[in-house]
């Protein structure tokens, strides 16, 4: 489930490996430097090597397991901050008839295999994206007026797949706001290989989340410090597995900056479609989800 504290402790938990001041993210960076991409290269094949061999399990390739946001933005975004910034803390409010009656469906894989699972009901699902009133005397929430079953596309461990989904439609929101809608006895959580820990020999960040996967293209938000600079997105790739990360110019010693973590867009390509693969962080070695609470 997508909100706040959950992306918050992320964000704490990358700030240990960055430090800053404050300064305005641009769009990318010249090359990395050579030591730092023989670096990336070389931990990305480590993490790669960790992975597949760690044991994934059959419910990596046969299960259902999701790698992005259970709960999805309205497909063209917001029409305000405000009902952004209500979707990011989950402030709804309804007065409708929600259907309580849970149900069954299917997920379809891209390559044509489906799975019937149990689904929940949709006052259970809306249950899952609201947690509570706004947050302060000027903010709004969305209030749902309609929920409807649905399908939609959702990044799982084995592609994007068709997913069911209750669609809440929102007053004064053109598109709905959708919730997986899959029984969590169903949901097969991530695996949690053992990866070696990172020796931090050269400069390289953190991939925090993914902003879009199309095609070749991955774009990404790296967390570095706000006095690092020329960062660069970075990428290395096999059958299996594609490896992310970035690397950056940090400050000189004579710079005194306060740790802070930066959130930072960048945007690289794979030399083949993604695909089904799964995305790494070169630093953690764990999956890199597909986050929607960021999104316009």
């Amino acid at each position: 489930m997508r909100r706040l504290l959950c992306l918050a402790v992320v964000l704490v938990a990358a700030a240990t490996t960055a430090t800053g001041c404050a300064k305005a993210p641009d769009t990318g960076g010249p090359g990395a430097p050579d030591n730092d991409k023989s670096a990336f290269d070389q931990r990305a094949a480590q993490v790669a090597v960790a992975w597949q061999a760690g044991g994934i399990g059959d419910d990596w390739t046969k299960g259902f397991v999701p790698v992005q946001d259970l709960t999805i933005a309205p497909e063209d975004g917001f029409p305000s901050s405000e009902a952004k910034m209500a979707f990011q803390a989950g402030w709804f409010t309804t007065s409708a008839q929600l259907p309580a009656q849970a149900g069954t469906g299917a997920i379809v894989y891209p390559d044509g295999t489906k799975q019937e699972v149990p689904t929940v009901s949709a006052a259970d699902a809306y249950k899952a994206i609201d947690q509570g009133d706004a947050g302060c005397p000027t903010c709004v929430s969305l209030d749902v007026t309609k929920a409807e079953a649905g399908t939609a596309p959702v990044r799982t461990s084995r592609g994007v797949a068709q997913v069911p989904v209750w669609k809440f439609t929102i007053e004064g929101i053109k598109n709905p706001v959708a919730r997986v809608a899959v029984s969590p006895e169903v949901t097969k959580p991530l695996p949690t290989p053992s990866i070696p820990e990172w020796s931090r020999d050269a400069a390289l960040a953190s991939a925090q989340d993914l902003v879009a996967v199309k095609d070749s293209v991955i774009e990404f938000r790296l967390g570095v410090g706000a006095c690092d600079k020329d960062m660069t997105g970075l990428v290395w790739e096999s059958d299996q597995v594609v490896v992310i990360g970035g690397s950056v110019t940090p400050p000189g010693p004579e710079m005194a900056c306060t740790a802070q973590l930066v959130l930072h867009p960048v945007q690289v390509s794979t030399a083949k479609p993604i695909g089904n693969r799964v995305i790494l962080d070169a630093i953690t070695g764990q999956p890199v989800l597909l986050m929607q609470s960021h999104l316009s």
